[in-house]
């Protein structure tokens, strides 16, 4: 079975593909991850954690290199193809 080479994309949130992307997303889904989030996390006192006491955001230095570069498009089946004969090669050599 050949691998699809164009793949169109899903909007999750959409009812029956049509209309607004969000609208089969629960409302209350943030404040629910956030409040799992808080009891779960066991490293909070290990960390240095700062409040925003008023406006929407805060600023803080960068520290550490940053870099980007642009993605190249793949081949999806010769992707697959050379990483199937990666495995096989590890295998063989096992």
């Amino acid at each position: 079975m050949a691998f699809p080479q164009n793949q169109t994309v899903s909007r999750l949130g959409q009812v029956n593909g049509a209309g607004d992307d969000r609208a089969l997303f629960l409302k209350l889904y943030a404040g629910e991850v956030l409040t799992a989030f808080e009891e779960k996390n066991i490293f909070m006192g290990l960390h240095r954690t700062r409040t925003i006491a008023s406006g929407k955001s805060a600023q803080f230095p960068l520290t550490g290199v940053a870099s980007a570069k642009y993605h190249t498009q793949v081949n999806l089946s010769n992707l697959i193809r050379s990483t199937m004969v990666s495995v096989l090669l590890l295998l063989m050599t096992c």
